[in-house]
């Protein structure tokens, strides 16, 4: 099965950091992008120190937002 990519919105909160390190490992999804409003252009360790070393990924913003097959959506509640 091919991977699918995956983009999350809002990766830098507990829920999309956690949904993060759970995709960074599934044997199916390939995380092209996540965003940021306030940590856009830092490395995604940064903010999840627990991911140094997984995935080299930079934050964006949404305006920068590329396609992808599925997007997760990580909102404040």
């Amino acid at each position: 099965m091919d991977k699918k990519t995956l983009s999350i919105v809002g990766a830098s909160g507990y829920a999309g950091g956690e949904f993060l390190r759970l995709a960074l490992s599934h044997p199916y999804l390939e995380v092209k992008q996540v965003t940021s409003r306030r940590f856009a252009g830092e490395p995604v360790h940064f903010v999840h120190p627990n991911l140094r070393g997984r995935t080299n990924l930079k934050s964006t913003t949404a305006e920068k937002l590329e396609p992808a097959a599925m997007q997760a959506l990580a909102r404040p509640h």
